[in-house]
C-alpha cells in the first residue's frame, strides 16, 4: 500500500521529496524544573534551621521570675540556677522591679525541670561567705554568684521572692530560739557547745518585735537533741573574762580559740533533766554560767552515731521571716 505522500512523490519522477507538509508534525520541547536547581540548597537550609529552632524551644522549659533585693554578680546568659549542684536553668535577662527597689531575674528552666516552677520553692543567692567560724562558696570566686533553689510541692507558680543569704534549715535535728540582751560574742554560725563540744550552731540573729532584745535561732544538730532539756540553761561564751581587782588578785579564764575569735554559746542540763525540748522551744540567754552550771552531770544516753543519717537530705520547715518573735517577761 502506498502512502499519499509517496505516490505523489512517485508520479514527480521518483524523486523523493520529503514528507507531505499538509500532515501535521509532533513537536517535541524539553523537560524544565518548575524552580531554578540553585534554590534547592538554600531551602534545605531552610529547613533545617527551622527544625532545630522547633527542637531547642521544644526543649526549652518554661520561664520563671525571681525578685532578689541585690541583682549584684547576677550577669544574663552566664549565671545558673542550681538544685542540688545541677544546673536546673539559666538567667536570660535581669531588669529593675518598677519601683526601682528590687532586681528582677528572668530564668528559663530546662524542659525536664518544670517541677521547679511551683509555691513553696525557695531560692536565693550563693556567694562566696568568709567569716572566723565558716568559710563557704569558695567556688563562686571564679564562676560567680550561682542561684541555688530547693523545690517546693505547691501548686504552679511563675514569680518568686529570692533572698541573698540560705534560708534556715531544719532536717532531723531541732531549732531553738534564745532570748538574750546584749550579743557582742555572737554572730551566724557560731558554735553551740555541751561540755566543750560543739553540738550545733547559730543559724539567725534578729531583735525582737519591739527591738528591746535579741533572738537567736541556734540548731541542734540530731544526735544531740537529748541533751536540750526544758531545764537547761544557756549562756554566752565570751571567750576570756578577767575578775578580780586591785588588792584580791586577777582570775582570767581563757576558752578555746574558736571561741576567743568567733565567740558562741554553750549550755548544761541539770542533774535532774526535765521533759525533751521540741523543735521551736525557747529559752533565756545568760550573760554568764553560774557555777553550779558547770557542775551539773547529768546521764543522758544518746542515740548511736551510726544511727545518725549525716547525709540526710535537709528540708525546710519554716521560713525565716516567721520565726516566733519571744518577749521580754
Amino acid at each position: 500500500m502506498t502512502l499519499p505522500s509517496e505516490k505523489q512523490n512517485a508520479g514527480d519522477g521518483g524523486a523523493w521529496r520529503g514528507p507531505d507538509p499538509d500532515i501535521p508534525r509532533p513537536v517535541i520541547k524539553k523537560m524544565r524544573w518548575p524552580f531554578p536547581i540553585v534554590w534547592i540548597v538554600p531551602l534545605a537550609a531552610a529547613v533545617l534551621a527551622g527544625y532545630f529552632l522547633y527542637e531547642r524551644h521544644r526543649q526549652q522549659g518554661k520561664e520563671i521570675s525571681i525578685e532578689f533585693p541585690d541583682g549584684n554578680g547576677i550577669i544574663a546568659g552566664q549565671t545558673q540556677m542550681l538544685v542540688h549542684g545541677i544546673s536546673v536553668g539559666e538567667v536570660k535577662s535581669i531588669e529593675l522591679s518598677e519601683d526601682h527597689q528590687h532586681a528582677i531575674a528572668h530564668v528559663r528552666l530546662n524542659q525536664a525541670d518544670a517541677f521547679i516552677a511551683k509555691k513553696g520553692t525557695l531560692i536565693w543567692v550563693v556567694r562566696p561567705q568568709l567569716s572566723l567560724s565558716n568559710i563557704s562558696g569558695l567556688n563562686t570566686l571564679v564562676s560567680g554568684p550561682y542561684i541555688e533553689a530547693l523545690p517546693g510541692e505547691g501548686d504552679e507558680e511563675t514569680h518568686f521572692y529570692g533572698r541573698l543569704n540560705p534560708p534556715v534549715l531544719i532536717g532531723s535535728g531541732i531549732r531553738i530560739i534564745l532570748h538574750g540582751e546584749r550579743l557582742e560574742h555572737i554572730s551566724p554560725d557560731s558554735p553551740l557547745t555541751y561540755r566543750g563540744i560543739q553540738v550545733g550552731e547559730v543559724q539567725d540573729i534578729r531583735l525582737s518585735d519591739e527591738a528591746d532584745a535579741a533572738n537567736i535561732t541556734v540548731y541542734v544538730w540530731s544526735e544531740y537533741i537529748p541533751l536540750v532539756r526544758s531545764n537547761s540553761q544557756f549562756w554566752i561564751i565570751k571567750g576570756a573574762d578577767i575578775q578580780g581587782g586591785l588588792f584580791g588578785g586577777l582570775k582570767l579564764k581563757l576558752d578555746s580559740l574558736s571561741a576567743l575569735l568567733a565567740g558562741g554559746i554553750a549550755f548544761a542540763t541539770p542533774d535532774e533533766p526535765g521533759a525533751v525540748v521540741s523543735d521551736g522551744g525557747a529559752f533565756d540567754l545568760n550573760e554568764n554560767s553560774k557555777d553550779e552550771w558547770l557542775k551539773w552531770k547529768p546521764k543522758i544516753r544518746l542515740p548511736r552515731v551510726d544511727s545518725v543519717n549525716a547525709s540526710e537530705e535537709k528540708t525546710i520547715k519554716q521560713d525565716q521571716n516567721s520565726l516566733p518573735a519571744l518577749k521580754k517577761d
